[in-house]
Protein backbone atom coordinates (compact mmCIF):
# COMPACT_ATOMS: atom_id res chain seq x y z
CA UNK A 1 0.00 0.00 0.00
CA UNK A 2 1.00 3.80 -0.84
CA UNK A 3 1.99 6.11 2.33
CA UNK A 4 -0.62 9.03 2.32
CA UNK A 5 0.05 11.88 0.27
CA UNK A 6 0.24 15.11 2.89
CA UNK A 7 -0.46 17.83 1.43
CA UNK A 8 -0.54 21.69 3.35
CA UNK A 9 -1.48 23.18 0.43
CA UNK A 10 1.22 25.85 0.52
CA UNK A 11 4.17 23.36 -1.28
CA UNK A 12 4.72 20.47 -3.15
CA UNK A 13 6.84 17.67 -1.78
CA UNK A 14 5.22 14.28 -3.44
CA UNK A 15 5.42 13.92 -7.13
CA UNK A 16 1.94 12.13 -7.36
CA UNK A 17 0.40 16.08 -6.18
CA UNK A 18 -0.03 18.00 -8.58
CA UNK A 19 -1.04 21.67 -6.93
CA UNK A 20 -3.27 23.81 -8.83
CA UNK A 21 -3.52 27.88 -9.16
CA UNK A 22 -6.40 29.60 -7.38
CA UNK A 23 -8.89 31.49 -10.05
CA UNK A 24 -8.17 34.88 -10.09
CA UNK A 25 -9.84 37.36 -7.96
CA UNK A 26 -10.06 39.99 -10.54
CA UNK A 27 -11.51 39.45 -14.12
CA UNK A 28 -9.26 38.60 -16.81
CA UNK A 29 -10.37 37.51 -20.09
CA UNK A 30 -13.13 35.63 -19.08
CA UNK A 31 -14.68 39.13 -17.79
CA UNK A 32 -17.37 39.55 -15.37
CA UNK A 33 -18.90 41.01 -18.16
CA UNK A 34 -19.20 38.39 -19.99
CA UNK A 35 -22.92 37.16 -21.21
CA UNK A 36 -21.59 33.84 -18.72
CA UNK A 37 -21.26 36.15 -16.14
CA UNK A 38 -23.38 38.11 -13.48
CA UNK A 39 -25.69 40.20 -15.71
CA UNK A 40 -28.67 38.03 -15.11
CA UNK A 41 -28.67 37.05 -11.58
CA UNK A 42 -30.50 33.89 -10.58
CA UNK A 43 -34.24 34.38 -8.93
CA UNK A 44 -34.38 32.01 -6.00
CA UNK A 45 -38.01 32.03 -5.90
CA UNK A 46 -38.30 30.81 -9.38
CA UNK A 47 -39.06 27.63 -10.49
CA UNK A 48 -39.25 24.95 -8.02
CA UNK A 49 -37.75 21.87 -9.51
CA UNK A 50 -39.28 18.19 -9.25
CA UNK A 51 -36.55 15.22 -9.26
CA UNK A 52 -38.16 11.83 -9.97
CA UNK A 53 -38.17 9.37 -6.74
CA UNK A 54 -34.48 8.52 -7.55
CA UNK A 55 -33.26 12.06 -6.79
CA UNK A 56 -31.83 12.33 -10.36
CA UNK A 57 -32.42 15.36 -12.90
CA UNK A 58 -32.94 13.85 -16.17
CA UNK A 59 -30.94 15.84 -19.14
CA UNK A 60 -29.98 18.22 -15.66
CA UNK A 61 -26.35 18.41 -14.19
CA UNK A 62 -26.08 17.53 -10.10
CA UNK A 63 -25.06 19.78 -7.53
CA UNK A 64 -21.55 18.99 -6.45
CA UNK A 65 -21.36 20.85 -3.02
CA UNK A 66 -24.76 19.20 -2.20
CA UNK A 67 -23.48 16.33 0.45
CA UNK A 68 -27.18 14.08 0.87
CA UNK A 69 -29.84 14.49 -1.33
CA UNK A 70 -27.92 15.81 -4.87
CA UNK A 71 -30.48 18.59 -6.07
CA UNK A 72 -30.12 20.20 -9.54
CA UNK A 73 -27.70 22.83 -10.56
CA UNK A 74 -28.57 25.94 -11.56
CA UNK A 75 -25.10 27.57 -12.60
CA UNK A 76 -21.72 26.50 -13.25
CA UNK A 77 -18.95 28.44 -12.03
CA UNK A 78 -16.28 28.11 -14.79
CA UNK A 79 -13.51 29.44 -12.11
CA UNK A 80 -14.33 27.25 -9.77
CA UNK A 81 -14.77 24.37 -12.27
CA UNK A 82 -18.01 23.51 -9.58
CA UNK A 83 -22.08 23.14 -10.09
CA UNK A 84 -24.12 24.49 -7.74
CA UNK A 85 -27.92 24.14 -6.76
CA UNK A 86 -29.90 27.28 -5.73
CA UNK A 87 -28.60 27.11 -2.51
CA UNK A 88 -24.94 26.74 -2.76
CA UNK A 89 -25.07 29.08 -5.52
CA UNK A 90 -25.83 32.15 -3.15
CA UNK A 91 -22.79 33.32 -2.45
CA UNK A 92 -21.79 33.93 -5.59
CA UNK A 93 -23.68 36.72 -5.31
CA UNK A 94 -22.89 38.10 -1.69
CA UNK A 95 -19.36 37.37 -1.19
CA UNK A 96 -17.30 40.32 -2.82
CA UNK A 97 -14.79 37.97 -3.62
CA UNK A 98 -17.32 34.88 -5.75
CA UNK A 99 -19.39 37.86 -7.59
CA UNK A 100 -15.99 38.38 -9.76
CA UNK A 101 -16.54 34.39 -10.57
CA UNK A 102 -18.05 33.66 -13.83
CA UNK A 103 -20.68 31.57 -14.14
CA UNK A 104 -22.95 30.11 -16.95
CA UNK A 105 -26.07 28.09 -17.38
CA UNK A 106 -25.87 24.40 -16.82
CA UNK A 107 -26.39 22.44 -19.33
CA UNK A 108 -26.15 17.95 -20.01
CA UNK A 109 -23.27 18.90 -22.64
CA UNK A 110 -21.63 20.93 -20.29
CA UNK A 111 -18.72 18.74 -19.10
CA UNK A 112 -17.76 18.46 -23.54
CA UNK A 113 -18.32 22.53 -23.88
CA UNK A 114 -15.59 23.25 -21.17
CA UNK A 115 -11.64 23.33 -21.97
CA UNK A 116 -10.48 19.88 -20.27
CA UNK A 117 -7.40 21.16 -19.50
CA UNK A 118 -8.45 24.64 -18.32
CA UNK A 119 -11.80 24.02 -17.90
CA UNK A 120 -13.01 27.25 -19.14
CA UNK A 121 -16.16 27.60 -21.94
CA UNK A 122 -14.76 26.71 -25.74
CA UNK A 123 -15.64 30.23 -27.07
CA UNK A 124 -13.24 30.42 -29.84
CA UNK A 125 -12.06 28.05 -32.83
CA UNK A 126 -8.41 27.76 -34.30
CA UNK A 127 -8.87 27.06 -37.98
CA UNK A 128 -5.00 26.18 -37.82
CA UNK A 129 -5.91 23.09 -36.07
CA UNK A 130 -9.96 22.74 -36.76
CA UNK A 131 -10.41 22.35 -33.13
CA UNK A 132 -12.61 24.70 -30.38
CA UNK A 133 -10.31 26.37 -28.01
CA UNK A 134 -10.75 28.37 -24.63
CA UNK A 135 -9.33 31.93 -23.97
CA UNK A 136 -6.13 30.57 -22.42
CA UNK A 137 -5.51 27.90 -25.06
CA UNK A 138 -5.96 30.90 -27.89
CA UNK A 139 -2.37 32.84 -25.66
CA UNK A 140 -0.63 29.13 -24.78
CA UNK A 141 -0.74 26.28 -26.82
CA UNK A 142 -2.64 27.86 -29.88
CA UNK A 143 -0.65 30.82 -29.72
CA UNK A 144 -0.02 32.73 -33.00
CA UNK A 145 -2.78 30.12 -34.93
CA UNK A 146 -6.00 31.76 -37.02
CA UNK A 147 -8.36 31.92 -34.12
CA UNK A 148 -12.12 32.94 -34.96
CA UNK A 149 -12.94 35.79 -31.99
CA UNK A 150 -16.20 36.90 -31.13
CA UNK A 151 -17.15 39.51 -33.23
CA UNK A 152 -15.57 38.58 -36.36
CA UNK A 153 -17.54 37.69 -39.83
CA UNK A 154 -18.74 34.56 -38.27
CA UNK A 155 -17.87 34.32 -34.28
CA UNK A 156 -15.93 31.58 -32.70
CA UNK A 157 -18.73 30.46 -30.50
CA UNK A 158 -20.90 29.56 -33.76
CA UNK A 159 -17.94 27.83 -35.27
CA UNK A 160 -17.69 26.01 -31.92
CA UNK A 161 -21.24 25.25 -31.68
CA UNK A 162 -21.17 23.63 -35.22
CA UNK A 163 -18.40 21.35 -34.58
CA UNK A 164 -19.79 20.46 -30.86
CA UNK A 165 -22.91 19.63 -33.08
CA UNK A 166 -20.83 17.76 -35.38
CA UNK A 167 -18.97 15.81 -33.36
CA UNK A 168 -21.18 15.13 -30.58
CA UNK A 169 -20.71 14.85 -26.59
CA UNK A 170 -19.39 11.19 -27.35
CA UNK A 171 -16.52 12.27 -29.71
CA UNK A 172 -15.64 15.32 -28.55
CA UNK A 173 -14.83 14.18 -24.85
CA UNK A 174 -15.23 10.64 -23.41
CA UNK A 175 -15.90 11.89 -19.89
CA UNK A 176 -14.64 8.96 -17.31
CA UNK A 177 -16.65 7.61 -14.78
CA UNK A 178 -16.48 9.37 -11.16
CA UNK A 179 -14.76 8.21 -8.31
CA UNK A 180 -16.66 6.41 -5.32
CA UNK A 181 -17.84 7.61 -2.00
CA UNK A 182 -15.13 10.05 0.00
CA UNK A 183 -14.59 8.73 3.52
CA UNK A 184 -12.24 10.58 6.45
CA UNK A 185 -10.38 7.96 7.92
CA UNK A 186 -8.84 10.76 10.44
CA UNK A 187 -10.36 14.59 11.14
CA UNK A 188 -7.85 16.29 13.14
CA UNK A 189 -7.69 20.23 14.59
CA UNK A 190 -5.51 21.15 11.22
CA UNK A 191 -5.33 17.95 9.07
CA UNK A 192 -7.85 15.84 7.52
CA UNK A 193 -7.11 12.50 5.65
CA UNK A 194 -9.34 11.55 3.13
CA UNK A 195 -10.06 8.26 1.01
CA UNK A 196 -12.60 7.56 -2.01
CA UNK A 197 -13.36 4.97 -4.00
CA UNK A 198 -11.79 4.07 -7.35
CA UNK A 199 -14.11 3.69 -10.13
CA UNK A 200 -15.00 -0.23 -11.21
CA UNK A 201 -13.09 -1.40 -13.90
CA UNK A 202 -10.12 1.19 -13.26
CA UNK A 203 -6.81 0.02 -12.38
CA UNK A 204 -5.53 2.77 -9.31
CA UNK A 205 -1.87 3.26 -10.59
CA UNK A 206 -2.85 4.54 -14.29
CA UNK A 207 -5.37 6.76 -12.03
CA UNK A 208 -5.50 10.70 -11.62
CA UNK A 209 -8.18 12.94 -9.42
CA UNK A 210 -8.79 16.42 -8.84
CA UNK A 211 -9.07 17.40 -5.37
CA UNK A 212 -10.85 20.27 -4.30
CA UNK A 213 -11.75 21.63 -1.12
CA UNK A 214 -13.90 24.74 -0.13
CA UNK A 215 -14.61 26.94 3.09
CA UNK A 216 -16.54 30.09 3.09
CA UNK A 217 -14.71 31.72 0.13
CA UNK A 218 -11.48 29.77 0.57
CA UNK A 219 -10.75 27.73 -2.32
CA UNK A 220 -7.87 25.15 -2.97
CA UNK A 221 -7.40 22.26 -5.72
CA UNK A 222 -4.31 20.01 -6.33
CA UNK A 223 -3.94 16.86 -8.92
CA UNK A 224 -2.92 13.41 -7.16
CA UNK A 225 -2.08 10.49 -9.13
CA UNK A 226 -2.11 6.26 -8.70
CA UNK A 227 -3.43 6.84 -5.30
CA UNK A 228 -6.99 7.33 -3.78
CA UNK A 229 -6.20 8.81 -0.43
CA UNK A 230 -4.71 11.86 0.49
CA UNK A 231 -3.49 14.06 4.30
CA UNK A 232 -4.66 17.88 3.74
CA UNK A 233 -3.05 19.84 6.42
CA UNK A 234 -2.57 23.68 7.27
CA UNK A 235 -6.30 23.67 7.46
CA UNK A 236 -8.24 26.00 10.09
CA UNK A 237 -9.19 24.08 13.47
CA UNK A 238 -13.35 23.64 14.02
CA UNK A 239 -13.90 24.72 10.82
CA UNK A 240 -16.62 23.14 8.29
CA UNK A 241 -14.97 22.00 4.86
CA UNK A 242 -16.16 20.44 1.32
CA UNK A 243 -14.29 18.09 -0.55
CA UNK A 244 -14.82 17.09 -4.07
CA UNK A 245 -13.11 14.39 -5.84
CA UNK A 246 -13.13 13.76 -9.65
CA UNK A 247 -11.56 11.41 -12.06
CA UNK A 248 -9.34 13.02 -14.91
CA UNK A 249 -9.47 11.09 -17.98
CA UNK A 250 -7.54 10.87 -20.91
CA UNK A 251 -7.16 14.59 -23.10
CA UNK A 252 -8.13 16.00 -19.28
CA UNK A 253 -11.50 15.18 -19.29
CA UNK A 254 -12.87 15.35 -16.06
CA UNK A 255 -15.86 13.19 -14.30
CA UNK A 256 -18.75 14.23 -11.79
CA UNK A 257 -17.92 15.20 -8.52
CA UNK A 258 -18.71 13.66 -5.61
CA UNK A 259 -18.32 15.41 -2.73
CA UNK A 260 -18.79 15.10 1.75
CA UNK A 261 -19.06 17.72 4.28
CA UNK A 262 -16.58 17.37 7.32
CA UNK A 263 -15.49 19.79 10.08
CA UNK A 264 -12.11 20.12 11.46
CA UNK A 265 -11.88 19.27 15.23
CA UNK A 266 -12.25 22.43 17.81
CA UNK A 267 -9.49 22.60 20.04
CA UNK A 268 -9.82 22.88 23.99
CA UNK A 269 -8.61 25.01 26.40
CA UNK A 270 -4.86 24.99 27.39
CA UNK A 271 -3.21 25.14 31.04
CA UNK A 272 -6.60 25.37 33.21
CA UNK A 273 -5.39 26.67 36.66
CA UNK A 274 -8.13 26.44 39.58
CA UNK A 275 -7.18 28.94 42.69
CA UNK A 276 -9.30 29.72 45.68
CA UNK A 277 -10.66 33.53 46.22
CA UNK A 278 -12.21 32.41 49.62
CA UNK A 279 -14.08 29.37 51.09
CA UNK A 280 -16.83 30.16 48.34
CA UNK A 281 -14.93 30.97 45.34
CA UNK A 282 -12.75 29.91 43.09
CA UNK A 283 -10.90 32.01 40.32
CA UNK A 284 -10.45 30.21 37.07
CA UNK A 285 -7.90 30.91 33.99
CA UNK A 286 -7.20 28.74 30.94
CA UNK A 287 -4.94 29.75 27.66
CA UNK A 288 -6.06 30.37 24.46
CA UNK A 289 -6.60 26.82 22.41
CA UNK A 290 -3.46 26.02 19.99
CA UNK A 291 -3.76 27.00 16.56
CA UNK A 292 -7.45 28.81 16.48
CA UNK A 293 -7.77 31.80 14.70
CA UNK A 294 -11.66 32.95 15.03
CA UNK A 295 -12.48 34.10 17.75
CA UNK A 296 -14.35 31.57 20.19
CA UNK A 297 -16.21 31.58 23.24
CA UNK A 298 -16.26 28.95 26.44
CA UNK A 299 -18.26 27.04 28.28
CA UNK A 300 -17.27 26.35 31.76
CA UNK A 301 -19.56 23.85 34.21
CA UNK A 302 -18.59 23.04 37.72
CA UNK A 303 -20.80 20.50 40.32
CA UNK A 304 -20.52 18.43 43.32
CA UNK A 305 -21.63 15.21 44.76
CA UNK A 306 -25.15 15.15 44.86
CA UNK A 307 -26.12 18.57 42.86
CA UNK A 308 -27.04 19.49 39.45
CA UNK A 309 -24.17 20.69 36.87
CA UNK A 310 -24.21 24.81 36.75
CA UNK A 311 -22.55 26.41 33.55
CA UNK A 312 -22.01 29.75 32.77
CA UNK A 313 -20.40 31.07 28.91
CA UNK A 314 -17.53 33.58 28.81
CA UNK A 315 -15.68 35.12 25.84
CA UNK A 316 -13.17 35.91 28.43
CA UNK A 317 -10.02 33.30 29.63
CA UNK A 318 -10.78 33.35 33.17
CA UNK A 319 -13.67 33.69 35.27
CA UNK A 320 -14.69 33.37 39.25
CA UNK A 321 -17.17 31.14 40.52
CA UNK A 322 -19.04 32.10 43.66
CA UNK A 323 -21.32 30.99 45.81
CA UNK A 324 -19.90 27.77 46.37
CA UNK A 325 -20.12 25.25 49.70
CA UNK A 326 -17.30 25.01 51.77
CA UNK A 327 -15.38 22.24 52.31
CA UNK A 328 -16.67 20.66 49.39
CA UNK A 329 -14.87 19.27 46.15
CA UNK A 330 -16.18 20.42 42.64
CA UNK A 331 -15.09 19.12 39.74
CA UNK A 332 -14.38 22.54 36.97
CA UNK A 333 -14.59 22.09 33.14
CA UNK A 334 -13.60 24.41 30.83
CA UNK A 335 -14.30 23.60 26.51
CA UNK A 336 -14.04 25.79 23.06
CA UNK A 337 -17.43 26.78 21.70
CA UNK A 338 -17.91 27.77 17.90
CA UNK A 339 -20.28 28.00 15.03
CA UNK A 340 -19.37 24.08 14.13
CA UNK A 341 -19.35 22.44 17.85
CA UNK A 342 -17.36 22.37 20.91
CA UNK A 343 -14.42 20.88 22.09
CA UNK A 344 -13.46 18.62 24.00
CA UNK A 345 -13.18 19.47 28.26
CA UNK A 346 -10.17 20.43 29.77
CA UNK A 347 -11.51 19.52 33.58
CA UNK A 348 -10.16 20.06 36.99
CA UNK A 349 -10.53 19.14 40.75
CA UNK A 350 -11.03 21.90 43.91
CA UNK A 351 -11.54 21.31 47.16
CA UNK A 352 -12.65 24.62 48.58
CA UNK A 353 -11.82 25.76 51.74
CA UNK A 354 -13.78 25.20 55.38
CA UNK A 355 -15.04 28.39 56.99
CA UNK A 356 -14.58 29.68 60.59
CA UNK A 357 -17.25 27.98 61.96
CA UNK A 358 -16.69 24.69 60.99
CA UNK A 359 -13.30 24.75 62.33
CA UNK A 360 -14.29 26.15 65.64
CA UNK A 361 -17.40 23.00 65.83
CA UNK A 362 -14.83 20.47 64.06
CA UNK A 363 -12.10 21.71 66.98
CA UNK A 364 -15.03 21.10 69.60
CA UNK A 365 -16.28 18.07 68.22
CA UNK A 366 -12.13 16.58 68.52
CA UNK A 367 -11.91 17.96 72.50
CA UNK A 368 -14.99 16.56 73.26
CA UNK A 369 -13.98 13.16 72.05
CA UNK A 370 -11.18 13.32 73.97
CA UNK A 371 -12.56 13.67 76.75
Amino acid sequence: MNPPIRSSGKDQQDPRVQLERAGSPVPSCLSVKSDWSMDQPINFKGEEFSPDESGAWPGGVACDICTERKLRAVKFCVTCTVSYCETHIRSHYTVPALQRHTLRETTGDLQYRLCQEHHRPLKLFCNTDQTPICSLCSVQTHRGHDVDREGTKQSGTQRVDEWLNQQGPTQASAVPPPPGEIEFPTVGSDSVSLSWGVPEGMGIRSLRFRVTWTSGTETCSLRVTGVNHMNIQSLSPGTEYIFSVATIGENNTQSQHVSAAVSTVTPAPEGLTVDPVDVTSVSLRWSRPHGLDQTPRFLVSYCCPGKDTQSISTASYSTVLSNLQPGTVYTVSVCTVLENGESEATSQTHCTGKSATYRVQSAGSIVGTKK
